[in-house]
């Protein structure tokens, strides 16, 4: 679900949260905003850090868009992470990783 469909729907704000929360339950999308946290990105640039395919890689940028947290920057082409997009990474993504380094223990490979 887009920001578009809910500003249509009678959803309120926690299936808003919970629609947020699912586009952001994708690693590959996470690793796009984090790339783009450092510095504006080319498409070729993204695919080639991702390594994903093309059609993949538009969709993601196109959901990423939608939600306002990624925008393309013209004439230049490249994307970039909106203030919207670095808020939630900073504030939200990074304190769930801060939770979760309470909890889960690095593998330690035993040779």
């Amino acid at each position: 679900m887009t920001l578009e469909t809910l500003d249509k729907t009678k959803f309120g704000k926690r299936e808003a949260v919970a629609s947020l929360y699912r586009l952001l339950a994708n690693p590959v999308r996470l690793r796009i905003l984090e790339l783009l946290e450092n510095r504006s990105m080319r498409f070729s640039e993204l695919m080639r850090e991702l390594a994903v395919n093309p059609k993949v890689l538009s969709n993601y940028l196109k959901l990423l868009m939608e939600f306002r947290l990624v925008a393309k920057s013209y004439p230049h082409n490249v994307y970039v992470l909106t203030p919207l997009g670095r808020r939630i990474l900073r504030e939200q993504i990074e304190a769930i990783y801060d939770y979760l380094h309470l909890f889960v223990k690095p593998v330690v490979r035993e040779e």
